[in-house]
């Protein structure tokens, strides 16, 4: 099943005041952790990636997240591409790029954030059409 956030605060020796899922970032380093938080400025330890949108990878940032009660998603290992792999995808059509939207990553209900991204930026999800060979040369 899936992990839950106290279940990985007690393997780092910690009880959390927060809650929840833990999602899977991708089949990289599974084992590993990264906190995404929002918050006008970053904890310490980590990085803004733009604002209101902070990453870490420093068990000591999750429990400042968890005891300050802030907005924030718990990523066990990432996706990862070779040099040139994401721009040769992108030039294919793999991906559709929109802004970031801080509501999305922490508000809105996981299972809701692809059509919701989409209609935001005015694409109707049901005209999707998954490519006749879904894989990129």
């Amino acid at each position: 099943g899936q992990l839950t956030l106290p279940e990985v605060c007690a393997e780092l020796g910690f009880e959390p005041k927060a809650d929840g899922a833990v999602f899977s970032g991708g089949p990289v380093e599974p084992h590993r952790g990264f906190m995404l938080h929002g918050g006008v400025s970053a904890l310490s330890g980590a990085e803004t990636i733009e604002p209101g949108i902070h990453i870490s990878g420093m068990p000591e940032t999750l429990k400042t997240a968890c005891d300050g009660g802030m907005k924030f998603r718990l990523f066990l290992g990432y996706a990862g591409w070779g040099p040139g792999q994401l721009e040769q995808e992108l030039s294919h059509g793999a991906w559709l790029s929109v802004q970031s939207a801080p509501h999305h990553i922490f508000e809105t209900d996981p299972n809701a954030v692809w059509e919701r991204v989409l209609r935001d930026a005015g694409i109707d999800p049901g005209l999707i059409v998954p490519p006749a060979n879904d894989t990129v040369n």
